[in-house]
């Protein structure tokens, strides 16, 4: 799987023409690949649900795929366009994980993918606890956040989730030190 993965972000990497991906071609090109070699079945809908409705009320309200068996560890998977800057649809994606309690929500153009835990108290920014850039990251880093947060492996079993509580952790406490440092800083320059 890793070797894998890794072969297909550098090819990424060396693809010319990215920005002229549509949202069809986006998900067929990077998407949907990089989810198979997560360990998710493409060819099963019990497994990658596209078009989920969100909303029974709404058949409008869909997104783009429901990853899980059931969904006591449903991930959601909002996809956009290479070009589509994802500021925009954090909103919306975080709404569909919240009518539908959903234990973690994905945002990628394919190249930039971020991911949330929508049931963390706090603000979008807050519950965005990691972001996958597959131009400027390395490879060998995307890949373990990739298995840690998203392989079918750890959906299922709930250890993505944990994974992803423990990187908000570390977050939080970088974010912490940080302040005192600030906060060190601008008291010694006082004096």
């Amino acid at each position: 799987m890793q070797e894998q993965l890794k072969n297909l972000i550098n090819k990424i990497k060396s693809t010319q023409g990215l920005n002229a991906y549509d949202e069809a071609t986006t998900k067929q090109i990077i998407i949907i690949r990089i989810l198979n070699l997560l360990g998710w079945d493409i060819f099963d809908v019990n497994e990658i649900k596209p078009e989920y409705p969100v909303d029974p009320q709404n058949s409008n309200e869909k997104v783009d795929y429901a990853l899980a068996k059931d969904t006591n560890n449903m991930v959601f998977v909002e996809a956009k366009a290479v070009s589509i800057d994802l500021d925009n649809y954090e909103e919306q994606l975080c709404n569909y994980c919240f009518k539908n309690n959903v234990v973690l929500g994905v945002l990628t153009n394919g190249i930039s993918w971020w991911f949330y835990l929508p049931r963390v108290k706090g603000s979008w920014y807050e519950r965005k606890f990691y972001s996958i850039d597959l131009i400027r990251q390395d490879a060998d880093a995307i890949i373990s956040k990739f298995i840690d947060f998203l392989s079918k492996q750890n959906v299922t079993i709930g250890k993505a989730e944990e994974n992803a509580k423990k990187n908000i952790r570390i977050k939080a406490k970088k974010t912490n030190d940080q302040q005192i440092i600030t906060s060190s800083m601008e008291y010694f320059n006082f004096f």
